[in-house]
């Protein structure tokens, strides 16, 4: 029979997560999530997390969405709990609701495309291109953006084509567009695999 989940137990205080805190959850699949509080939701268990930018800017960062139901181990780093309780910031849970449930989707999206061969650099591409386009979307092996231009594997600026045949004036300066960000992402990554290997040491 398949356990049931239990939500971790939350910090005390009436569970309440005090923002800039700094907390370590484990989820129910052992993925490891740690970084300051911004924000949670009671009613829903919705603990929003800022982390450092997956790309490694220092001027960005990630905001991880948890659901404390599925998580079965809660750590304070961190406690910011100096005096009363400070408000939180407030939490729209329709909107809240949403990106979890889009959020979920894209990761589902994500994992059926890399079993089906797209490669990882494809999927990153993607995922750094996606947010700046309001259509983006992976069909079979090559990223369709705005149903103008594919960028085919390797997915290098030279692979940016226009999908269809007849040039327009939009569709060029799209083509165009996108193969700038593609040398932008290529070359970020380049200076990235240059730095890494200076901050291990």
């Amino acid at each position: 029979m398949q356990d049931k989940l239990m939500a971790a137990p939350c910090p005390s205080n009436n569970d309440y997560f005090y923002p800039g805190s700094i907390v370590k959850c484990i989820s129910c699949h052992e993925d490891v999530f740690q970084g300051e509080v911004l924000a949670f939701d009671y009613e829903t268990k919705i603990l929003l997390l800022k982390q450092p930018a997956s790309c490694g800017k220092a001027e960005l960062s990630n905001v991880a969405q948890l659901n404390m139901d599925f998580m079965k181990d809660v750590e304070v780093i961190k406690d910011c709990a100096d005096g009363p309780i400070p408000p939180l910031t407030s939490l729209n849970r329709q909107k809240l609701l949403r990106r979890y449930k889009s959020e979920v989707e894209l990761k589902n999206k994500l994992a059926k495309a890399l079993k089906a061969g797209f490669s990882k650099e494809g999927l990153q591409l993607y995922l750094s291109v996606k947010h700046l386009f309001t259509e983006c979307s992976l069909v079979e092996q090559n990223i369709n953006i705005m149903d103008q231009v594919l960028i085919k594997p390797p997915y290098k600026s030279e692979n940016c084509l226009e999908k269809d045949s007849k040039t327009t004036a939009a569709s060029k300066r799209c083509l165009d567009y996108v193969k700038e960000l593609v040398e932008k992402f290529h070359k970020e990554e380049r200076l990235r695999s240059q730095t890494q290997p200076a901050e291990k040491t």
